[in-house]
């Protein structure tokens, strides 16, 4: 076989090859933007229009905040627990400029870069001035440690902050003196 029956054939081989990986990644990505079906119960995330965002359609808080089966303490764990998916899903969380409880539901109801949402804003536990309120219809205190940590305050069944029936979480460690 001559050079250049040898360069044809090698070219043959090539362009079939290449044809025949370029078929399987188009049929991968079309399949890859096909939508799935999926039993409406495992979905934890709702597709909605880019403009209107995306829901979180499972979470602690979501099933549990201000149930009777719960108390206020876990309604606050679950506050916190949705702040962690946000560190967890933005890395640089730490930068947002949330000074308060309404800038913080504003993040947690799609007010973020990538407009998904935690808590709808016609959940319950949203008032009217856009702030996130306890099981007593009061506003929830956020007190921000560091960009990541943070203290979350109810004020009680008085409504009165800085009474001795808040409940703050994460809780306070108990002292060797008050066992």
């Amino acid at each position: 076989m001559n050079r250049l029956g040898r360069l044809t054939k090698g070219g043959v081989v090539l362009v079939a090859t290449c044809s025949v990986v370029w078929f399987f990644m188009i049929r991968a990505d079309s399949e890859y933007h096909q939508p799935h079906e999926k039993n409406e119960d495992t979905r934890l995330v709702s597709s909605e229009d880019p403009v209107k965002g995306r829901l979180i359609c499972r979470s602690v808080f979501l099933e549990d905040y201000g149930s009777e089966d719960s108390s206020i303490l876990s309604d606050l764990e679950a506050v916190s627990l949705l702040l962690n998916d946000c560190q967890l899903l933005f890395k640089n969380f730490d930068s947002f400029f949330l000074p308060g409880n309404r800038e913080i539901t504003s993040f947690l109801s799609g007010g973020n870069p990538e407009k998904i949402t935690w808590i709808p804003k016609s959940h319950f536990a949203i008032n009217t001035t856009g702030k996130l309120v306890d099981r007593f219809g009061m506003p929830l205190f956020f007190h921000r440690i560091n960009g990541l940590k943070f203290e979350i305050y109810s004020a009680g069944k008085d409504g009165k902050m800085w009474t001795k029936d808040d409940v703050v979480f994460p809780p306070p460690p108990v002292s060797a003196e008050k066992k």
